[in-house]
C-alpha cells in the first residue's frame, strides 16, 4: 500500500512543477517545487514601469566601468522594466489597490520576471519552461471577503491559466499554467514552517493540537493568522491595510519637507531599510538617520498596537511566527513585545515556500 501511494505521488508530480506565488506590494515572491531538483525561491521588488534600459553610448562615451544593476526587461507585446532601479530609467507605477494583485500588466510583468529568476543558471535552461500549477497567496483582508476573494481568483485565472510566451532580457520562455488557486498569504508561512516538500506535515504531530500564530508584516498590509490543526481560528485572525508603507510615506514626506526632493514610496522604503542612509542634494549629502528612525518608530507603534489589540501578550499561542519583508526590518522591536516569537529564516519568501508546499498537497489529492 505504501509503495502504491509513493508510486502515485511520483506519477502525479512527474511532469508538473508547483509554484507558490506571493504577489506582494513591496516584493513579488515565488517558490517552485520540482520533483527532481527540490525547491527554488525568487524575490523581486514590485516596481514596474514602461521603458527601456537602452542608453546608447552614454556610458561608454564617458568611460563608465562595470555593469549597472539593471532592472529586468519583460516583453509580452509591450516591454516593461521590473525590479531594482526601475526609477532610474522610467517613472514606476505605484498601484496599491487590491485589484492590482490580480489584474493589470504590472502583476503580469512581475510574475514573468519571477519565473525567469527561477531559471537554472548552471544548465542555462529556463526552469520556468513546461507545465506548472500555481497557488497564489492573497492578503487576509481579501480572503475574508468571500465575494472579493472569488472575484480576485477569477481575474487571476482569466489571464494566468493557459499558454504564456514572453521574453525576459531577451531570453524566451514558454510556460503552460494548467491550474490556479488561492489561499491566505500567512497560511503559506504556517505550512512552510510545518510541511516538507512532499506536502505532508513534517513536525511533531503534537503541534497540530496547539494554537500557532503567524504575523505577516508586508509593505501594504499586516496580516494576523492563527491556526490549530490546520484550521483557521477566526477570533485571532485579522488583516489591515497597514504595513511598512506607512513608514515609507512618512519618510518621503519628511525628506520632501527638509530637502524639497520627492521620492517614490519604493525609494523611501529603500532608505528606511538601508544602513547609514544619505541622500544627495543641492546642498551636499544629507544624513537621513534621524528621519529614518522617526519613520521606523511610527511603523513599530502602529503594527504593535494592531497586534496587541488582537492577540494581547500572545501567551495563548505555543508559537508566534513573524514573516514578511517588514518582519526582518522590525525583528528586534517585535521580539521585545513578543519574546517567544521567532522571525522565520527567509522571512521575505516564507509565504511563497509554504504556498508551494501546500500546492503539492492539493495536487496529490
Amino acid at each position: 500500500m505504501i509503495q502504491s501511494d509513493q508510486k502515485k505521488e511520483t506519477m502525479s508530480m512527474k511532469n508538473t512543477k508547483i509554484l507558490g506565488y506571493d504577489p506582494g506590494f513591496g516584493n513579488s515572491k515565488a517558490a517552485m517545487i520540482d520533483p527532481l531538483s527540490g525547491i527554488k525561491v525568487a524575490s523581486i521588488p514590485s516596481v514596474v514601469g514602461v521603458g527601456s534600459t537602452e542608453i546608447g553610448m552614454l556610458d561608454s562615451s564617458i568611460g563608465s566601468n562595470g555593469k549597472r544593476n539593471l532592472p529586468y526587461r519583460v516583453d509580452f507585446g509591450v516591454q516593461y522594466l521590473v525590479g531594482e532601479n526601475v526609477e532610474l530609467f522610467t517613472i514606476p507605477a505605484q498601484r496599491l489597490d487590491f485589484r492590482s494583485l490580480a489584474e493589470g500588466p504590472e502583476v503580469r510583468a512581475s510574475f514573468y520576471a519571477c519565473l525567469h529568476k527561477l531559471k537554472d543558471d548552471e544548465a542555462g535552461e529556463a526552469e520556468a519552461s513546461g507545465e506548472i500549477e500555481v497557488m497564489v497567496g492573497l492578503p487576509v483582508v481579501v480572503m475574508r471577503d468571500k465575494q472579493l476573494a472569488k472575484r480576485t481568483r477569477k481575474e487571476l485565472r482569466k489571464w494566468m491559466v493557459g499558454q504564456h510566451h514572453f521574453t525576459v532580457d531577451g531570453i524566451e520562455h514558454d510556460v503552460k499554467v494548467s491550474k490556479v488557486d488561492v489561499m491566505p498569504q500567512p497560511a503559506g508561512a504556517y505550512f512552510g514552517w510545518g510541511m516538507g516538500l512532499n506536502g505532508r506535515w513534517s513536525r511533531d504531530p503534537a503541534l497540530l493540537k496547539n494554537l500557532v500564530a503567524v504575523c505577516d508584516i508586508g509593505f501594504n498590509t499586516t496580516d494576523l493568522f492563527v491556526l490549530k490543526g490546520g484550521k483557521v481560528i477566526p477570533r485571532y485572525t485579522a488583516g489591515n491595510k497597514m504595513g511598512v508603507r506607512r513608514g515609507a510615506e512618512q519618510l518621503a514626506s519628511l525628506i520632501g519637507e527638509q530637502t524639497g526632493i520627492n521620492l517614490s514610496l519604493h525609494e523611501a522604503d529603500a532608505y528606511l531599510r538601508g544602513g547609514n542612509p544619505e541622500i544627495s542634494t543641492s546642498s551636499g549629502l544629507v544624513d537621513l538617520g534621524p528621519l529614518v528612525a522617526q519613520a521606523k518608530d511610527s511603523v513599530v507603534a502602529n503594527v504593535a498596537q494592531f497586534v496587541e489589540r488582537s492577540w494581547g501578550d500572545g501567551k495563548r499561542f505555543s508559537h508566534i511566527l513573524f514573516v514578511g519583508g517588514g518582519a526582518s526590518l522590525l525583528r528586534a522591536e517585535m521580539a521585545h513585545f513578543y519574546p517567544h516569537g521567532i522571525t522565520l529564516p527567509g522571512a521575505l519568501t516564507a509565504n511563497a515556500e509554504g504556498l508551494a508546499k501546500f500546492g503539492v498537497r492539493s495536487l496529490l489529492k
